[in-house]
Order: C-alpha cells, then sequence, then structure tokens
C-alpha cells in the first residue's frame, strides 16, 4: 500500500483546553494547589504533545505530505490514504463516522495511564506500523459497525454503540421495542445497542455478552427495566444476526439518541422511529487482538 497524504486528527488535551487556552480558575486553582484531582493532567498533556510531534517527524522523514487537525473538525477520506488518529478511543470514534472505505490505526498517546481499545500502537511503533503497511505486511482487519435508520435518515455509521434514553437520565425512558414481528411497550432507564466491538464497554456493564471482535453480529440491552405486576418485559436483552433489525419507537418528549458516546446526541422525541440493523460499513483498522 502506497501512502502519500496522511490525515492525523489529535484530541485536545484537558489540560491545553481549561489550563492553557481558557485558563479556567477552577483548574488553575486546583492545578497550584496541587490538588490529587489533577495529578495527571500535565504529564498526559506533555505525552500527548510529544506523541503527535514523533508522529510528524516520522511523516517528515518519509517525505510524506500530512494534514493535522483537532478531532472535532470533519474531513472527507478520499483526500488521504491514511487516517491517523492520536488520543483516545473517543479520538478513534470520531474519526471513524467519516471513514467508509479508507483505513485508520489509532495511536495512544498516553499508554501508560490511558487503555485504548481502539488504539493499537503508540507514536514509538509508528514507524513500524508504516514500514509494514507500505510492504503489505500488516495484519489489518475489518470491523462491523451499525447501520441506523432515524425518522427515514441515515445516520454516520456506529462502531461502539446507541444509547437510547431520556435527555435528563433520571427520568424514566419510554418506548416501544420491536424485533420482527414483537413489540413491546417498556420502561427503564434505556437501551445499549451495541457491536461486537462494543461489547467490552458499556453494554458488557450492563449485562450484555462479549463478542469476538469481528463478529459481524450485534447486541442490546435494556437498562434497568421497570417491572410491574401486570406488564412485565420480556425483551429485555437479545444477539442478533446483522440483517435483522431492531425498532424503537419513542415515547418521550425529551428522548436523545447519545452515537459512539457523548459527541454525537439527536433527539429522539415521541412518535419518532430509529430502525437499526448490524449492515453498516465495515471499518478496516490495525488487528486490535
Amino acid at each position: 500500500m502506497q501512502i502519500k497524504r496522511v490525515l492525523v486528527t489529535y484530541k485536545t488535551s484537558i489540560y491545553q483546553k481549561y489550563v492553557l487556552d481558557q485558563k479556567d480558575p477552577i483548574y488553575t486553582k486546583l492545578l497550584a494547589q496541587k490538588h490529587s484531582a489533577t495529578k495527571r493532567f500535565q504529564k498526559a498533556h506533555e505525552n500527548h504533545i510529544k506523541s503527535i510531534a514523533t508522529i510528524k517527524d516520522v511523516l517528515s522523514a518519509r517525505k510524506i505530505q500530512y494534514k493535522v487537525q483537532p478531532r472535532s473538525r470533519s474531513f472527507d477520506e478520499n483526500n488521504f490514504d491514511l487516517i491517523v488518529t492520536v488520543g483516545g478511543d473517543g479520538t478513534f470514534l470520531d474519526a471513524s463516522q467519516h471513514i467508509s472505505q479508507k483505513t485508520i490505526v489509532g495511536v495512544n498517546s498516553n499508554p501508560r495511564d490511558s487503555i485504548g481499545r481502539f488504539c493499537a500502537i503508540t507514536a514509538s511503533q509508528f514507524v513500524d506500523f508504516l514500514e509494514q503497511l507500505e510492504a503489505g505486511q500488516t495484519k489489518l482487519i475489518k470491523i462491523a459497525r451499525l447501520k441506523a435508520d432515524l425518522n427515514g435518515e441515515l445516520l454516520k455509521p456506529i462502531l461502539n454503540d446507541i444509547l437510547i434514553c431520556n435527555r435528563n437520565p433520571v427520568v424514566t425512558s419510554r418506548y416501544i421495542i420491536q424485533k420482527g414481528h414483537k413489540k413491546e411497550e417498556q420502561k427503564s432507564s434505556g437501551i445499549w445497542v451495541s457491536t461486537a466491538a462494543g461489547s467490552t464497554a458499556a453494554v458488557r456493564g450492563a449485562g450484555g455478552v462479549v463478542l469476538s471482535l469481528q463478529d459481524p453480529r450485534f447486541q442490546y440491552v435494556v437498562r434497568e427495566p421497570y417491572y410491574q405486576p401486570d406488564a412485565v418485559p420480556t425483551m429485555i436483552s437479545s444477539v442478533l444476526d446483522p440483517a435483522q433489525s431492531l425498532v424503537i419507537h419513542s415515547q418521550m418528549r425529551e428522548g436523545s439518541l447519545f452515537l459512539d458516546g457523548s459527541h454525537r446526541r439527536k433527539e429522539f422525541r415521541f412518535g419518532s422511529k430509529l430502525k437499526i440493523t448490524g449492515k453498516g460499513p465495515v471499518l478496516q483498522t490495525w488487528n486490535l487482538t
């Protein structure tokens, strides 16, 4: 694989955002006091900056053109041969929504304190990764993603999970859940819908099952279902084949969908319909196993 142009997309560290840029008085005061809550801020920031610099040096040494931008900006994957994320899983997830064909690799910029499920390498391993990629020796894999349709609008693919709930987390989530011809009206704290890649995250804590990374199936788990004598919920969790569909009909005045984390939120108000399958475009990345 020939690499001519690379996009490097990175997170903005807490230290950079709240101390250096915004000069937030709470953060600066606690840092001056050497408060335990701020113990790792500055060191994590330094490691992050060094990681970005290392990647830029490697690309420059190999005469590869590159563009560096924060993860909050969108991009056209067709302008690049490779997308590199620097940070943690959140940065990887943000970038993945813009990718349908190109290869993406996640670089963990602070491996001492951060465990990135999707971040396969560190900055020091980046040069070896590039050499293997160009020589065709990399172990690239394809990961299944969710395809979600909201009221006829096709959403960007979901790599990790979807949380369906009320906008206010203490308010009961009300909805009708449908799998095939079976429907059920429920009350709960919400629903997690997860890919195999996301099965080790929140859905696992909610009682879901861990699936192997390249399993094309997906699953849902109802969070804290509400039980009442005359309406005991039966559709609590299930693992579905990719072609199967899960349909959720909102009965919430202020329902929300959180797609791959907190940055992507969609309103899911009363009467809205969400259809989910496991037939989203696969994502090609470095072997994460």
